[in-house]
């Protein structure tokens, strides 16, 4: 009975010692800060911000993918792989050209770190239009209700729609044109592509989360006459559960 017991201990020590040194040899990527908010910006400028982070493990990082919720965020990297007490620096871009109003977008960093191989830093910006410099001589102004849309927590399998509502804010009829998502799984569907001046008009969003799971974002693009402004942003949202 004595020697199960000691032969237990020890099987504990070793393993528990194994442990600990695996998370010393592990590469661990660690952010000083995983959020940033760019505050109130003027629509069409272009906003960078740096995240610091470090390895604080003893092997050597490898970053092998990083991508945004939308082509409007960019990461730049000055190289992929960071060996133990290295500081590295990831620069995110914000374009706001054809967005407006809140905007949420999220970047999505792959590594070899065995504890958090997926890490998701989130950039916030409110894009205002400077109505007096910009608007003045623009016939066909394109104004979306809102820019961003969540529809929370969403059963797997099922398709849930919203409404948003597209205003013409200029002094000529807004031509709507393609509408078109980055993923099949969002269809836009506007009730009538043209708009008189001081109307308004539905675009009707469909997501389908058949086959998804987890927190989805994708970007819907909306084209138009309006000559300064021919592209804008829909951004939608939804955590797909089993």
């Amino acid at each position: 009975m004595i020697w199960k017991k000691l032969l237990s201990l020890i099987t504990f020590l070793v393993l528990s010692t194994s442990t600990t040194l695996a998370q010393f040899v592990d590469p661990i990527m660690k952010f000083f800060e995983k959020e940033h908010d760019f505050g109130s910006i003027r629509q069409g400028e272009i906003v960078e911000y740096i995240f610091p982070f470090v390895n604080v493990g003893e092997d050597t990082l490898k970053i092998f993918d990083i991508s945004a919720s939308c082509g409007c965020s960019a990461g730049l990297l000055t190289k992929r792989e960071y060996a133990k007490g290295d500081t590295g620096y990831l620069k995110v871009k914000f374009d706001s050209h054809g967005r407006q109003g809140q905007q949420i977008n999220k970047i999505y960093i792959k590594t070899n770190d065995i504890y958090n191989p997926l890490t998701v830093l989130q950039i916030r910006a409110y894009v205002y239009i400077d109505y007096k410099n910009n608007l003045s001589n623009r016939k066909s102004i394109i104004l979306l209700e809102k820019y961003f849309h969540d529809f929370g927590k969403i059963k797997e399998g099922e398709v849930y729609s919203a409404i948003i509502s597209v205003k013409n804010v200029g002094n000529d009829a807004l031509i709507i044109g393609e509408v078109i998502s980055n993923c099949n799984c969002i269809e836009a569907i506007p009730k009538s592509r043209k708009i008189q001046p001081g109307s308004s008009n539905e675009l009707k969003i469909l997501f389908d989360s058949t086959n998804l799971s987890g927190l989805i974002t994708r970007t819907i693009k909306i084209f138009s006459n309006d000559f300064d402004n021919p592209v804008v942003y829909l951004t939608v949202q939804g955590e797909v559960i089993q």
